[in-house]
């Protein structure tokens, strides 16, 4: 269901290590440890990733620190990330709030003014409130 964008082939990016940065990592399942790693602070000092990641982790303790390369491609720095991708629940609501947008749209298109379009908007609310 996700769109996978091309980047232009005809633009060259320069990557380059542009220094270290320090990360604080937790767990996604504070009780048990049994989720997964993700970086909560990006800091240029280890002192600073230290203090920001003190009882962060799992039952309250401190999070775990790396050195890990900054990176630049072309204007901007980049590090460490963890992209969560979307469950098959998600993937259901994003569907139906494309459907709710390109129906409200078509309204729009006849005329339905904003605030009869608010009106709507209220009832599909209430109707998903009761699931």
């Amino acid at each position: 269901m996700s769109e996978k964008k091309r980047l232009n082939p005809d633009i060259e990016l320069k990557v380059e290590v542009d220094g270290t940065m320090f990360v604080a990592w937790v767990n996604t399942d504070l009780t048990e440890g049994r989720g997964a790693s993700i970086p909560i602070s990006h800091c240029q000092s280890r002192e600073t990733a230290i203090r920001n990641g003190r009882g962060k982790d799992v039952q309250g303790s401190d999070a775990s620190i790396d050195e890990v390369p900054l990176l630049r491609v072309g204007q901007f720095q980049y590090g460490p990330v963890r992209v969560q991708y979307p469950s098959k629940s998600d993937e259901l609501a994003d569907a139906k709030n494309k459907e709710r947008e390109e129906l409200f749209a078509r309204l729009r298109r006849l005329g339905i003014t904003e605030d009869e379009l608010k009106v709507l908007e209220a009832g599909f609310e209430e109707v998903r409130s009761r699931g």
